[in-house]
Formats: C-alpha cells, structure tokens, sequence
C-alpha cells in the first residue's frame, strides 16, 4: 500500500496495490467516514422524453458519508457505500452512490486515526 499523503485534517490519501491492501481498506473504513476517489456516476439526461433514458456515465471525483463497506474477493474490489457529501454541481448532494476501489485506485479516507490503524496501514 502506498501513503501518499496525509494532512492536519485527519485525511490520508492511499493507493492499494493488491487484494490484501484491500483486505487492509476494508477492516479500516467505517461507517460516518468520509471516502473520495475517481468513480463513474450515471447522469440522467434532462429534456422532454417520453421513454426514460439510461443516461450516459461520466467520470466524477466524489466524496461519501461512508454506510456501508462490502469486500468482493472474486471481482478484486472494495464497494464503498453511502451519501455523496462532495462533487459536482450536477450530481446532487444526499444521492446514494457506490464508489468501487480496486487495486491502483486512488482514495482519500476521513477519520479519527487510531494508532493501530496507521499501523495496519504502514505494514500494508
């Protein structure tokens, strides 16, 4: 795992290389954190339509009120759920989303640090 970054606001910024790093992200987020990281969000085209449209995906940079943490060992990624608290004008704060953290990706988690989460974090 590598720490890129860490600030005064109890932010560090992280890339997971592997699926353990993974492992590591999941025993160490929680719920009421907050997660940012590059995700795709469906934008649903505004006009006048009769048939509802799927809209079109768009790469944002989001922050979520974390609710829940799913690891998928079998798709080697980390499903992060909840609030969008941060983003784009466009996209609508509260709106549920799930950001997927696969290995490479890079995240910023908001927490109160505890000792042996930063170890954890450092032995990764």
């Amino acid at each position: 795992m590598k720490i890129l970054e860490t600030s005064e606001k109890d932010i560090l910024k992280v890339i997971p290389e592997n699926l353990d790093d993974l492992w590591h992200l999941y025993n160490i987020i929680e719920r009421d954190n907050i997660v940012w990281a590059m995700t795709e969000r469906r934008l649903e085209d505004k006009g006048d339509k009769i048939r509802a449209d799927r809209g079109t995906k768009k790469k944002v940079y989001l922050g979520l009120k974390v609710e829940k943490v799913l690891f998928h060992e079998d798709t080697n990624r980390l499903r992060v759920s909840g609030r969008i608290v941060q983003g784009p004008e466009d996209i609508p704060l509260g709106a549920y989303h799930t950001i997927d953290i696969e290995p490479l990706t890079e995240v910023s988690i908001q927490k109160e640090w505890k000792r042996w989460d930063l170890e954890r974090l450092k032995s990764a």
